[in-house]
């Protein structure tokens, strides 16, 4: 059946938040933090307990322990081998102090996928906003796996940065090969906007992505924490955005790290050549060095001024929309603010060739530096299945696919039983069986499409799990209510069908009906 190319409209889920990572687990901890007993009774609690509710830390906290009371992990952990391999290659100091700051590195993602073919060969519309979110992908093993849309996936199991990184994605495929298209991740999502300035997280992660022949490469510069999982994230997107070479079966792909080392200066992209002159400050004499000097510094307190006024005036055109209810611009304006004084901060520290640290106004020369790497990702594609005219059981719904991809070695929901099939929304499994509505025949639910029909076989109703099975006709002919309606399980209503998670594949009887209407 040539269902693959179909794009749902009903993508949308809860929008992804921030994740941070203390790395905190099993360190060191600075011994002049004092711990006082009676803190619970301080006035202020109220204060605590509203700023750690609303941070995005906290909420990332829930998040995480979602994560692992719901996701069953994969076997082999794929997702926890390429954490640890990215984890390894970054130097880590395993102290913590309230009074560092995390320490930021930069880490270029190259992976060997080229998802420009995969959208020309699945004949996606790129005009379309967030179409890559709306991608049907499936994640598991040829007998458990997940079918959801990418965005729905994305945030099911990292529940940070999944529409930031969808969009700055959608952006590279869209632009010129070669150069670079960067973005900051921020803790809410607006459509249609690429945040091109420093953004406000306090981790600051930020992202350039482009393309160079076959290769898709993203620079991460941020903590340990967002980059190992951006990496993740990089690694799920190259194998669940590829198309199967073979038209009847499944490609089976795992993400793996094939090189991670560190790495003095990132790939470049292609630059635009600057018609500004350049001099070579080595070979100016010391009177030009200093007079060169002089004239920088007169142009940085000029740059100072001319910056602050445009923050004062900003603030007052902030505090005017504020009166008058412009949320939308007022949101743009406070950004453009934050900014432009961080870019202030930082003409404020710089330094001149040949000063030392201690000349600078920046205390910690550690801070000054970030640590590069090149980790490259690469992809094991494997194809599974033998030619059969009929499916094992538990892989009926191997049939509802053309050419699709399963991502292995990332974690899906548990189940209550093993080696049932695949996990799929309602409306995802009654689009894919090209059917409007459910049916009633015989006092029987049932899903039916021109030629498919979906039998639900079995209810677990204390795990509000509903499991179906596909009979399809595979000459396109139309197919009869009374194929496989005696498999029914029977006793079941809409509203077991709104509630439950639903699983197609398992069957004590499965048939499938070659040339039959």
């Amino acid at each position: 059946m040539d269902l693959w190319d179909q794009n749902l409209e009903d993508a949308d889920g809860e929008l992804a938040t921030a994740q941070f990572d203390s790395g905190a687990e099993h360190l060191d901890v600075d011994d002049d933090i004092p711990i006082e007993d009676g803190d619970e009774n301080l006035p202020e609690h109220t204060e605590f307990w509203r700023l750690i509710t609303s941070s995005p830390v906290y909420e990332w906290l829930l998040g995480s322990l979602r994560r692992k009371l719901h996701l069953q992990p994969a076997e082999p952990n794929v997702q926890d081998a390429i954490r640890d391999r990215v984890l390894e290659t970054l130097p880590s100091s395993r102290r913590v102090s309230r009074y560092d700051q995390p320490t930021i590195y930069q880490v270029v993602f190259r992976l060997n996928w080229d998802p420009a073919s995969f959208i020309a060969e699945q004949e996606y519309d790129i005009s379309r906003e967030g179409f890559l979110g709306k991608i049907i992908t499936i994640t598991g093993s040829d007998q458990d796996a997940q079918a959801m849309t990418c965005l729905q996936y994305l945030q099911q199991t990292w529940h940070s940065y999944g529409a930031d990184i969808l969009q700055l994605v959608e952006a590279t495929l869209l632009s010129e090969r070669d150069y670079k298209h960067s973005c900051t991740l921020f803790p809410h999502w607006y459509p249609r906007m690429l945040i091109m300035s420093i953004g406000t997280l306090p981790d600051n992660t930020q992202l350039a992505a482009w393309t160079n022949e076959k290769e898709f490469l993203v620079e991460v510069t941020g903590i340990e924490s967002s980059i190992t999982e951006i990496g993740e994230q990089l690694a799920w997107l190259g194998s669940a955005l590829r198309s199967s070479p073979h038209d009847s079966r499944i490609l089976y792909c795992k993400p793996f790290i094939n090189s991670a080392s560190p790495s003095p200066e990132p790939p470049q992209a292609k630059k635009r050549e600057s018609r500004a002159g350049t001099r070579n400050v080595t070979s100016l004499s010391a009177e030009q060095l200093e007079r060169k000097r002089v004239n920088d510094r007169e142009a940085q307190r000029t740059i100072r001024q001319r910056t602050k006024d445009h923050i004062e005036r900003l603030e007052r055109q902030v505090a005017e929309l504020k009166v008058k209810g412009e949320h939308r611009r007022n949101m743009a304006l406070e950004q453009e603010i934050r900014a432009l004084k961080h870019q202030l901060a930082r003409a404020s520290r710089q330094e001149y060739p040949g000063m030392s640290y201690k000349d600078a106004a920046n205390p910690n020369p550690q801070a000054a530096a970030i640590t590069r790497v090149l980790c490259g990702i690469d992809f094991k594609c494997e194809d599974l299945e033998q030619a059969s005219s009929s499916p094992p059981l538990g892989q009926c719904w191997h049939h509802l696919f053309r050419n699709p991809t399963v991502v292995m070695g990332f974690p899906i929901p548990y189940r209550s039983r093993q080696n049932t099939g695949l996990e799929i929304p309602l409306n995802i499994l009654a689009d894919l069986a090209q059917a409007t509505q459910v049916d009633v025949f015989s006092d029987k639910l049932l899903i039916k499409g021109f030629s498919s029909l979906l039998i639900p076989t079995e209810y677990i109703r204390d795990q509000n799990q509903m499991m179906w099975h596909l009979r399809y006709n595979v000459h396109g002919d139309r197919i009869s209510y009374l194929d496989g309606i005696g498999a029914h399980v029977r006793h079941i209503t809409l509203a077991d069908l709104e509630s439950s998670r639903h699983i197609l594949g398992w069957c004590s009887d499965a048939q499938f009906h070659a040339g039959m209407s």
